[in-house]
């Protein structure tokens, strides 16, 4: 029965071979578009993939030696807390602050730090970080009182919680996906 007398449109009587029809020229489409990306994807020369691999696995070494450092640097910190105390002249229990400052600042840095890297490059932010980690460890090594010893690990903190997460993004960016 026709709908058409109740504001709905005709009722179409459909073909089912030309609904076939249609179904597998739209699979067939679909289908071409996957095979010839992937084809694409496998008719890179040899030479562009080795780069590829030898690039990511270069890059996995460098994200892995900055998470080496941050690491290394919470460590160090909780071991030779008595002796900074010493040489700072305070209770060591004043110089636990800069932990727990360490980890607010990680905590607060952290969800931002994506954004950072998406809307500045994350390449860049990422060379950025490790270059601003190292110079604020330096800075936390050799400063000569508790203030600025705190304001750089501060800065420890700020740019250690963008090498991580963006590392990860420009991994995950340069690594090719047959690796």
């Amino acid at each position: 029965p026709s709908l058409a007398g109740r504001g709905a449109a005709p009722h179409r009587q459909s073909n089912p071979t030309i609904a076939i029809d249609r179904l597998a020229k739209h699979r067939a489409a679909v289908m071409g578009g996957v095979m010839s990306s992937q084809a694409n994807h496998h008719d890179a020369t040899p030479a562009k993939t080795e780069d590829a691999i030898r690039r990511a696995r270069a890059t996995a070494i460098v994200l892995a030696a900055t998470m080496f450092m941050v690491g290394i640097d919470g460590t160090t910190l909780l071991t030779a807390l008595p002796q900074m105390a010493k040489d700072f002249g305070v209770p060591a229990t004043t110089l636990s602050t800069t932990i727990t400052i360490y980890i607010m600042v990680s905590a607060i840095m952290l969800p931002v730090s994506s954004w950072i890297g998406q809307r500045f490059g994350s390449r860049r932010i990422f060379t950025i970080a490790i270059v601003g980690f190292i110079c604020s460890s330096m800075a936390a090594g050799f400063s000569p009182s508790l203030p600025f010893f705190l304001a750089a690990r501060v800065s420890q903190a700020a740019f250690a919680s963008l090498m991580v997460p963006v590392g990860n993004i420009v991994l995950l960016t340069i690594t090719p996906r047959t690796y």
